[in-house]
């Protein structure tokens, strides 16, 4: 399973939520969970694809970027996302660096 590049990702992103992508507009509240559930049917690849998932943190529902900046505290809390995922056996993970959102519109 290939990571995507930037090119992959903008057209992910351009192309809406689905069972690849997930849009989140930060991780409070329960977001963080929904990030984990979401990478969990991810890992399940249910349409057999074999493509990788990818959650959009920073990204409104209609897929323009909030505007958020990338803090410290938001790498650690994506970092605690992937940390702390036990309920699924098998989780591709790869974090793209933050920066590359912040500097991207759809």
């Amino acid at each position: 399973m290939a990571i995507p590049n930037d090119n992959e990702l903008l057209r992910l992103l351009r192309g809406g939520e689905s069972h690849r992508v997930e849009f989140k507009e930060s991780l409070s509240g329960d977001a963080a969970n929904r990030v984990r559930e979401a990478a969990c049917a991810f890992a399940n690849d249910l349409p057999g694809d074999g493509l990788p998932g990818v959650a959009f943190v920073g990204v409104r529902d209609d897929g323009s970027p909030t505007g958020a900046p990338v803090t410290d505290e938001l790498l650690r809390q994506l970092a605690d996302v992937k940390r702390t995922e036990t309920s699924c056996r098998r989780l591709p993970c790869s974090w793209r660096n933050a920066r590359w959102k912040a500097k991207r519109s759809p």
